[in-house]
């Protein structure tokens, strides 16, 4: 406690013999004198003589100077306490005290004064409470409501709470509820438990906005339910693959048949034309799924674009007229077949949903040539672009909207667009290739979406294929292993009409059997990737192991199935394969590579 005032030294003695274990005294005979000790910390209250420092004055320096500090004043006119004192509890007034009550006002001042700091930095902390906090009576009417509580549970927002009847679940259980926090919707959990207050019973409710939360877990599922229709279509396109290579071999082969009729030709031709329709949409399938592996290198533009507006007659409505308008000199672009197939499709998908009632899209290509102040606005950089353009003349939007579209799962407020990871997914692909996508869009003027992709060369005429390498004939043994009886039945086919001895297996567990009995006789070992127990690359390592001779060729109609990093691209025989195809890979990994090992 320290004393301030003339008179200090005696009431300091004073205090000391009536309570000498409870309070720690000490004495200033000046206001300078007062604030260092303040200064110094370890007080809990200050006792100033009214009639020695001027204390109208004194009292609002020590409080400026130790704002929870108690002051207690002592003066001699009750009627006229000093300004700043009394009834606004900002210091307690104790007229002319006997000692004992002057002891007892003093504790009763620092306890009281404690309870009032604490007091109010309680409400603080519950005020800025993110969570709303309402203490409810039996009846359940607020006595008690913090900030967050008034904006989520008042009507228009931010309303006072007390004293009105809110009707929330009862139970320590989280319970869901809707909010109006600000006069829109919200969703919320409230839990409750009983308490005391002010000495009657009652119920405390804390209630959590749970309305973004909410959000993230819905994208989340969205994510895992995009990630499960990939898995099922990676596996639908695995066996897809596997009938389509029984199809097409099986129509190779008979078409090598002598004499057919022209009737039987051109019954040929059309399974031939489905089975590569087909094998397309598999590969779409794939994209669709982002299942497919990722496989960068020169790309004709328009001919993604071509093959994409194959698959869009087939999925636009009939209302909604497509135009394509191709750049014939257009130039190739550095980028995975697979992805601007996807990118294509996503844009113009989109451009669909924008005309509910039928319109018109166009898909357009061009060359442009960006200068630094037009590289720099699209964040790219200078020089020659490919510029891939879908329009629709549907409602458009305003510039506020267009800011989210490559978010994902956004839905811009009063639009019925498409939500999803289509338009983010599209974004990725272009920034992944050096480029970006542009949007101009206003209000009935229709949408565009520009894909820039950096051009890699002048001509996007497609390079004239290498000249196959021819296999030798005889004393050359393939060791042949697929789980699927009738695509291992027509590839051994097709490789013995070529001369080669084959052995075929329909498992690892058979094709080791035969590398014991064979393995030095065996040239080449022609596997499946994906087989029940070990798959095709486990397979090929054990038989490295044991003959470091073999040459490896690797067969499968899952394309992202997992690889190992050393195997190389050029390795890997995708399925649905044509007879050329197979023929053609064989020899090349019979000419080339190294044997044993993964070729790096």
């Amino acid at each position: 406690m320290l004393l301030a005032g003339p008179g200090s030294d005696q009431a300091a003695r004073q205090l000391r013999e009536l309570m000498p274990d409870r309070l720690v005294v000490t004495t200033a005979t000046s206001l300078a004198e007062a604030q260092l000790l303040l200064a110094r910390g370890g007080v809990d209250g200050v006792l100033v003589d009214a009639g020695g420092l001027g204390v109208a004055a004194v009292v609002g320096e020590l409080q400026r100077a130790a704002p929870d500090v108690a002051v207690v004043v002592c003066g001699t006119d009750p009627a006229n306490p000093p300004t700043g004192t009394g009834a606004d509890g900002t210091a307690f007034w104790l007229h002319e005290p006997p000692a004992g009550l002057l002891a007892r006002g003093v504790l009763h001042a620092v306890a009281r004064h404690r309870a009032e700091v604490w007091s109010q930095q309680l409400h603080t902390l519950l005020s800025a409470a993110p969570d709303g906090m309402v203490v409810l009576d039996p009846d359940g009417v607020v006595r008690y409501a913090n900030k967050a509580a008034a904006d989520l549970l008042g009507p228009s927002g931010g309303e006072d709470l007390l004293g009105r009847s809110v009707e929330l679940p009862a139970g320590r259980q989280r319970r869901e509820v809707e909010l109006t926090r600000g006069g829109s919707r919200r969703l919320g959990e409230v839990r409750g438990v009983d308490v005391d207050w002010l000495g009657t019973p009652a119920r405390l409710a804390v209630i959590q906005d749970t309305t973004e939360q909410r959000l993230v877990l819905d994208r989340l599922r969205e994510a895992e339910k995009s990630e499960t229709i990939g898995r099922l279509a990676g596996g639908l396109a695995h066996d897809f693959n596997n009938l389509l290579t029984v199809v097409r071999t099986s129509l190779e082969l008979i078409e090598t048949e002598p004499g057919l009729s022209e009737t039987t030709c051109q019954l040929l031709g059309a399974i031939r034309n489905a089975s590569e329709r087909a094998s397309t949409l598999t590969r779409q399938l794939l994209t669709f799924g982002r299942r497919s592996a990722r496989d960068p290198g020169p790309v004709d533009l328009n001919g993604v674009v071509r093959r994409a507006a194959d698959l869009l007659h087939r999925l636009l409505r009939e209302d909604i007229e497509l135009a394509v308008r191709l750049e014939p000199e257009l130039g190739l672009v550095e980028a995975d077949t697979g992805e601007l197939e996807q990118v294509v499709l996503n844009l113009a998908l989109h451009a669909r949903d924008e005309l509910p009632d039928g319109g018109r899209i166009a898909v357009e290509t061009e060359r442009r040539e960006l200068d630094p102040a037009a590289a720099t606005g699209l964040g790219l950089l200078p020089g020659r672009y490919a510029v891939l353009t879908v329009r629709d003349n549907g409602p458009g939007m305003a510039e506020e909207l267009t800011a989210s579209l490559f978010e994902p799962f956004t839905r811009p407020a009063g639009r019925a667009r498409r939500t999803g990871l289509g338009l983010a997914s599209s974004y990725v692909v272009a920034d992944r290739c050096g480029g970006t996508i542009a949007v101009d869009s206003a209000p009935g003027a229709g949408t565009a979406f520009r894909v820039y992709l950096p051009a890699t060369a002048t001509s996007s005429q497609p390079t004239a294929p290498a000249e196959p390498v021819v296999a030798g004939r005889g004393g050359q043994t393939v060791l042949l292993v697929e789980d699927e009886p009738e695509v291992r039945r027509l590839t051994r086919m097709v490789l013995e009409r070529e001369g080669f001895t084959v052995l075929d297996a329909d498992g690892a567990a058979t094709a080791l059997a035969i590398l014991e009995r064979h393995g030095s006789a065996i040239d080449l070992l022609l596997t499946d990737v994906v087989m029940p127990g070990m798959n095709g690359f486990e397979l090929a390592d054990a038989a490295s192991r044991r003959h470091p001779q073999i040459r490896r060729l690797f067969m499968s109609g899952y394309p992202d199935a997992p690889r190992p990093a050393t195997a190389r691209p050029d390795h890997l025989l995708a399925k649905p394969f044509t007879s050329a195809e197979l023929l053609r890979r064989t020899a090349e990994a019979l000419a080339g590579g190294h044997p044993g090992g993964h070729p790096g």
